[in-house]
């Protein structure tokens, strides 16, 4: 229960993007996107140790010290997070897209050319109009993709917001779950081809194979 609060506070983030958005802080909201993605990275890279909570890099977190920034935690699921590793090879040419949607939010953030500014030219309506259209695009590109990114990542620490949807096994798990199955909005946030090829991951056939015996349940 202490892992979820990282996806609790990683949904607030994306409330806080949607309002920063609102107010014209483009570039903060853009920051706000990268920071929930940021922390569901983290929580899966906690969710590959046996006792997550019990872990160094866990007490590490918790301590408030040195911590390995985005980009060596990112290094780390790829060399030794099995579960990730599989599930980014399945969808490669999402993960691909994402980082390329990254780099380009990134100029926002980091305010890398005068597009990136508040104040732009006020005597070309017609540049000032398509940048910030430009921006708009991106910015609801990003925050979707993201989205779906933060949902594929959960589906690292275990497939059951998928496995309570699907109709193979929905009625064959024989307990209350505590995990509630992602909503058809998620599911279509996250794409059909995506779901797809995470559901022919081993990960997720392993552990639907231990339903698939039982009986239907009402």
């Amino acid at each position: 229960m202490s892992l979820h609060n990282f996806f609790v506070e990683a949904s607030s983030l994306l409330r806080n993007a949607v309002k920063q958005y609102e107010e014209g802080f483009f570039d903060a909201s853009f920051y706000s996107v990268r920071t929930a993605l940021e922390l569901i990275r983290i929580i899966t890279h906690f969710s590959e140790q046996d006792a997550p909570t019990e872990s160094d890099i866990y007490k590490q977190w918790r301590q408030g010290g040195w911590f390995p920034h985005d980009s060596k935690i990112r290094n780390r699921l790829k060399e030794a997070g099995a579960v990730y590793s599989e599930v980014r090879d399945a969808l490669t040419p999402f993960f691909d897209e994402q980082d390329e949607r990254l780099e380009k939010v990134q100029k926002y953030i980091h305010k890398q050319s005068y597009k990136t500014f508040y104040s732009q030219n006020p005597f070309r309506p017609d540049v000032v109009q398509s940048r910030n259209k430009m921006v708009d695009e991106l910015f609801v590109d990003f925050i979707t993709n993201s989205i779906a990114e933060i949902a594929i990542l959960r589906l690292c620490v275990d497939p059951f917001p998928l496995l309570l949807k699907d109709d193979d096994v929905m009625y064959k798990i024989h307990f209350q779950s505590m995990t509630i199955p992602f909503s058809d909005e998620m599911l279509e946030i996250i794409g059909d081809e995506n779901i797809n090829s995470y559901q022919m991951t081993n990960f997720y056939q392993s552990h639907k194979s231990n339903y698939l015996d039982n009986e239907d349940l009402s």
